[in-house]
């Protein structure tokens, strides 16, 4: 009896310790639902910044680093140089001019020493571009309007050009033909396609008899109307668009063009 009474009316504490866990259970699980509520509610610009920085830095290579910076109007994605302790925004493109400047400045250096006269009358321009160094050769001083074949008297100045481009002998050069935007329609050339290819085509065998650069490093591009660098509105603007740009082409320009495969043997 004494042994039952104890058994049926006696307090046992372990058979209320469940309830110490259960609590635990549901804090936990509280917790972890306010946390996915949070991980729900991310800050989109910043997400946007932060996948544009990246595509920008896969771009560009390594040699960039991207921060987060606190500014007055909230934290943005800059980008920094990697040996620069300030971060400020860079565009990619003006770096690699400035990358093709210091590399071809002592190649346009030695060049406007040959070009010189040609320069200062402006029968040949020059500057320096993302891709490389460009020299400008204005139609009127080598073809005559509609035509590809050059005028008589021009072989002074492609023997200068020769002289000048053989300074870049082993560099990758391409020659681009440019037309105006009026149109051409004749046996010899259906439209300005044929006609800027066709000049392109005129300097590079004029340069190759010259010995001045290596067959194999060469191509050529016909723009027709479709590059010009000045509005076609007027005479003079016409006048800059007709032209043959030799462009010498940067290491990392001359980088994408098509690799030479050896034949198997």
């Amino acid at each position: 009896m004494s042994r039952a009474r104890r058994r049926g009316g006696g307090h046992d504490d372990g058979a209320e310790r469940w309830l110490v866990s259960y609590a635990d259970f549901i804090t936990l699980l509280f917790a972890f639902f306010v946390v996915l509520f949070a991980s729900s509610n991310v800050d989109k610009a910043k997400v946007e910044e932060f996948t544009e920085a990246y595509e920008l830095y896969l771009a560009d290579g390594p040699r960039k680093l991207f921060a987060l910076g606190p500014h007055a109007a909230g934290d943005r994605m800059v980008e920094a140089e990697s040996h620069a302790g300030d971060t400020e925004l860079v565009d990619p493109e003006q770096e690699r001019l400035k990358l093709t400047e210091a590399e071809m400045a002592p190649v346009e250096d030695k060049l406007r020493r040959i070009l010189d006269e040609l320069l200062l009358d402006e029968t040949v321009r020059m500057k320096i571009e993302a891709r490389g160094l460009v020299i400008s050769l204005q139609e009127a001083a080598l073809f005559p309007a509609g035509g590809a074949a050059f005028r008589p008297g021009s072989e002074a100045l492609l023997d200068t050009v020769a002289k000048a481009v053989t300074v870049t002998r082993d560099r990758q050069v391409r020659l681009e033909g440019h037309t105006d935007n009026r149109p051409i329609q004749t046996k010899q050339f259906p439209s300005n396609w044929e006609l800027s290819s066709a000049r392109a085509t005129e300097v590079m065998r004029a340069l190759q008899q010259a010995d001045s650069f290596d067959p194999s490093n060469v191509s050529i591009a016909g723009y027709g109307e479709h590059r010009p660098i000045a509005p076609n509105d007027t005479p003079e603007g016409r006048a800059q668009n007709r032209r043959v740009d030799i462009v010498i082409l940067a290491e990392g320009a001359a980088l994408q063009e098509p690799v030479t495969v050896s034949p198997e043997p």
